[in-house]
């Protein structure tokens, strides 16, 4: 019998066609990876036996589409990309994925200190005509901020670099969002209208938080479509 192999968009994984093996199905996980080191080359990401996980994220490709990998713990190197998954590696993530579940690898920092770490994404149904939003705060130099929408409705308060909100239910529609100060009084930035579509569960990346000048200064995944 004739047995095909195909592999996932950016996340690599060998999947056998039924029928081609006697072996159990193994059980999966969810797992993307986001490099939103901006100063960041790009890097291929290693799994322990020497396999990409993650090809050449960063840069002009800030990230990756979800892919199903076998649900267990590991180690992910992230080393320049065409470097071979040889050391030296430029940093690395300790990563434990339980069956059915859904995680980002997020890099994040200057590419002199950049660092790793593993977010629980809960990529869940919203409630009918509702949008599911979430914040990362990804800018090493920004202040404490709060995130609002441009009608002065608070999404997430008192947020810091490093800092990943809570999911916020919202209606669907149109948004615009603004960063204030931590005081909530000063806007520090606005940026341009989003459609946010009902059922959708979205995650934002604020790379730059206090700079009209700068770009980008978001960028966002549409998580659930």
């Amino acid at each position: 019998m004739f047995c095909s192999h195909r592999t996932l968009p950016l996340v690599l994984l060998s999947i056998v066609v039924a029928g081609c093996s006697t072996e159990p199905p193994q059980e999966t996980a969810s797992l993307r990876a986001i490099n939103a080191s901006l100063d960041s080359p790009p890097l291929d990401g290693c799994f322990d036996d020497g396999s990409i996980a993650f090809n050449a994220i960063g840069g002009q490709n800030l990230g990756t589409v979800y892919g199903q990998v076998v649900a267990s713990a590991s180690t992910i190197d992230f080393v320049l990309d065409g470097n071979d998954c040889a050391e030296p590696f430029i940093v690395s993530a300790d990563v434990t994925l339980a069956v059915d579940t859904a995680s980002t690898i997020l890099l994040l920092n200057v590419f002199d200190e950049i660092e790793a770490i593993l977010l629980d994404d809960d990529n869940s149904t919203p409630a009918a005509g509702m949008t599911r939003l979430r914040f990362v705060h990804a800018h090493p130099d920004g202040p404490e901020v709060d995130i609002n929408l441009s009608d002065g409705t608070l999404l997430v308060d008192d947020i810091n670099f490093r800092g990943v909100s809570e999911y916020v239910a919202v209606d669907a529609g149109e948004l615009v969002l603004q960063i204030r100060s931590g005081a909530g009084d000063d806007i520090l930035r606005t940026f341009a209208s989003f459609t946010a579509q009902a059922g959708q569960v979205v995650t934002f990346y604020f790379l730059n938080t206090d700079d009209d000048t700068v770009s980008p200064g978001v960028f966002f995944t549409r998580d659930v479509e």
